[in-house]
């Protein structure tokens, strides 16, 4: 039996690590060891970051993964700068790739590749495509064959660098958007087969790598995850909110919560605001970049929660707006899996396939005026709140379960394509 060697960045509370659970669920059940390499990204992840990295292992832990590990890599500043500047003073994509690849490989990686056939590296996020190159290799040099390598880009990079304004750490400049572009593309092609999220993620990538062999595959939770969210569809128990908005230190979910707060719940009457919760590290990114705005609504944040799942129950609807960003929204996916309505924008509904953009709980307000009046009309009790939304749960069950996932993954490993409508609504 062949296995597989699964690059990951080192973000365990995202939603890129619900996929990476999947990912690694699908091998396993194929009959798959799971080798599990965790991508650094930068000097925040160099082998001196002792608590951040031991926070990772643990909680990327994956029950499917046999090992999980990482390269070990210095803070090397000046080495980083005299890199850059060998390169041509490229730009912070780019950077981020040579970091991730630069690293002392773990000694569980060399005994892996030693002792297993392996024949796939699945990689995730376009920074781990060098370190995808560099295992092949040592992989090619052992066993004689290059494995093959599958990239999972989950979103547009240049897009989020050029939204969170993020300046290149040796310029201190904001790099132009077309020369990130660039680079992105320049590392994608070097993939066997790029799978894609979302739709149009699929019409971006596969146009302009037209060469390349592109899928689609929309994104589902963490198994246990989703064993435990179908468990509690239906159970609802009174708590002091009736909405949940929950965030990690994303640019796009910081934009969309300043709109929330900033434009929505100014215009709610009074009692509805008191009735929101917001729930995850992007309450901290709130604090630091704009603390007046976290200071007057600083009693809905719960920062981070030891589980969402008793929230999950207790909430009438998931408030899951999107202002920016591309990709798919796991907010929206775990309200529909656990059967909740959800209050949402048109673009937080990017991962969905045309035609599936309505439904009777799905409700889409693209304003903020209206969007604070659907809020009210839910409170006030004015709008029909079902313990369990059956449309949405089988909406759920229909694309973004499990199965659906572990299904569409075996055919991209094995070779088999299928017309990219089919895949999407395979069962």
């Amino acid at each position: 039996m062949s296995h597989v060697i699964m690059l990951a960045p080192p973000w365990p509370r995202s939603g890129s690590a619900n996929i990476n659970a999947a990912q690694a669920a699908a091998h396993a059940r194929r009959g798959a060891c799971v080798f599990l390499l965790l991508t650094p990204l930068g000097r925040g992840f160099s082998r001196h970051k002792t608590s951040v990295w031991q926070d990772a292992l643990s909680a990327m832990r994956f029950p499917s993964v046999e090992t999980v590990s990482y390269p070990r890599v210095g803070r090397g500043r000046v080495r980083s700068y005299i890199r850059w500047l060998q390169a041509g003073r490229d730009d912070s994509i780019a950077i981020s790739a040579r970091y991730a690849a630069s690293g002392k490989m773990p000694r569980e990686l060399l005994d892996f590749i030693a002792s297993a056939r392996i024949s796939l590296i699945h990689a995730n996020h376009v920074f781990s495509v060098p370190l995808a190159q560099r295992v092949a290799g040592l992989v090619q040099k052992v066993q004689g064959q290059r494995p093959r390598i599958l990239l999972d880009t989950h979103d547009i990079q240049s897009d989020i660098f050029q939204l969170a304004q993020r300046k290149n750490p040796h310029s201190h400049c904001l790099d132009d958007r077309d020369r990130l572009l660039q680079t992105e593309l320049a590392l994608c092609s070097q993939a066997d087969t790029l799978i894609h999220l979302t739709e149009p993620d699929f019409d971006f990538f596969s146009s302009r790598l037209p060469d390349r062999r592109h899928e689609l595959i929309l994104p589902t939770l963490h198994p246990s995850g989703e064993a435990e969210l179908m468990r509690r569809r239906g159970s609802r128990h009174e708590a002091g909110f009736d909405f949940i908005y929950v965030g990690n230190q994303h640019p796009a979910n910081l934009a969309t919560l300043r709109w929330l707060l900033g434009e929505v719940l100014p215009l709610t009457p009074p009692g509805v605001c008191e009735r929101v919760r917001i729930i995850g590290t992007v309450g901290d990114l709130l604090g630091r970049r704009d603390p007046a705005l976290f200071d007057r609504y600083r009693p809905l944040f719960l920062g981070e929660v030891p589980s969402l799942l008793d929230l999950y129950d207790a909430t009438k609807a998931v408030l899951a707006p999107a202002i920016a960003g591309t990709g798919s929204s796991i907010k929206v996916i775990e309200a529909l899996c656990v059967g909740k309505p959800v209050l949402t924008t048109r673009l937080a509904l990017r991962g969905l396939p045309g035609g599936e953009l309505t439904g009777e709980d799905i409700h889409i307000c693209d304003e903020a005026a209206d969007f604070a009046a659907a809020m009210t009309r839910l409170r006030d009790g004015t709008a029909t709140v079902p313990a369990l939304s059956r449309a949405n749960a089988a909406l759920y069950d229909r694309l973004f379960s499990n199965a659906r996932y572990f299904a569409a993954l075996n055919d991209i490993v094995d070779g088999r394509t299928q017309p990219m409508s089919t895949r999407v609504a395979a069962e």
